[in-house]
């Protein structure tokens, strides 16, 4: 009981310095990326049945914070929190979780980008350019619904066994674990904290749980509203449409965003001039 408040304290301490500046000369961290064997979810291919892993920190840390990302997000936006938790909470690991989902992104170019084997530009109109330039014929292809139908059966309870397993592989370290996320990742926490496995909840054995600007509503929707959300779900589009975006778009803007900031940071906004983008 007296670690949890520590861990509170580190975590806002490393909070406060991924915000304001760590001090310097701090060695990063070793960081390293594995996908494990998920839930087997019906109807869904073997090769999607994967849940990822970005873990850093020291190999040698038996405690563990698994993070869960928020919508249209992976687990690489935590590596910059990631980085400052561990080195201030030592024997401390992150864990951050990267969803099934993300196994049907198109990384061709992005990977690419990274090796310097393409330009900005190139980039640029892969993935999004082509929306207005009927002359790029060379771009990114969207996945009709009929390719992905299994992709209905992924709801929160194959997004909990999938959790469930990683959880389990953080405990055999044989030290604290602590679940936690951001947004979308918030109320997932909530959900494996309150999930029944066998008749313990998923909190049993848990040290604590962290939330990062999201958590679940206070008001839960009523049975015959759940019933109505799978049957729409069930009869329409797999895809999510989000900030006034449709599924894919919101990822690949966030995506190519970060990726120019990266390859390109003194450049204008390749993306900003784009018609599809709404107002806001």
């Amino acid at each position: 009981m007296k670690s949890r408040p520590r861990l509170a304290l580190l975590l806002s301490s490393a909070l406060a310095a991924a915000v304001y500046g760590s001090p310097p000369a701090i060695a990063a961290p070793t960081a390293t990326f594995e996908g494990i064997a998920g839930y087997r979810s019906p109807g869904t291919p073997a090769k999607y049945n994967k849940v990822g892993i970005l873990e850093i920190g020291s190999p040698k840390a038996k405690n563990v914070l698994v993070l869960n990302p928020g919508t249209s997000a992976s687990a690489a936006y935590f590596a910059p929190l990631a980085r400052s938790i561990v080195a201030h909470a030592k024997g401390w690991q992150v864990w951050a979780v990267e969803r099934r989902e993300n196994l049907l992104e198109d990384h061709s170019l992005f990977d690419k980008a990274k090796a310097h084997r393409v330009t900005p530009q190139q980039m640029s109109d892969y993935y999004v350019g082509w929306l207005e330039n009927s002359s790029i014929t060379n771009h990114f292809k969207l996945i009709p619904d009929s390719a992905v139908g299994f992709a209905r059966q992924w709801g929160m309870s194959t997004e909990i066994q999938d959790l469930r397993r990683v959880v389990l592989r953080a405990q055999k370290r044989g030290g604290k674990v602590v679940v936690g996320g951001h947004s979308l990742g918030g109320s997932i926490t909530t959900a494996y904290a309150t999930w029944d496995f066998a008749g313990k909840p998923g909190a049993k054995g848990l040290a604590g749980l962290v939330f990062i600007d999201g958590g679940s509503s206070p008001t839960p929707i009523t049975k015959d509203d759940a019933t109505k959300r799978l049957q729409a779900l069930q009869n329409g589009t797999p895809w999510l449409s989000f900030g006034g975006l449709p599924t894919p778009f919101a990822g690949l803007f966030s995506s190519l965003g970060a990726m120019l900031v990266e390859i390109a940071p003194k450049a204008p906004s390749m993306a900003q001039d784009l018609k599809v983008l709404p107002a806001t």
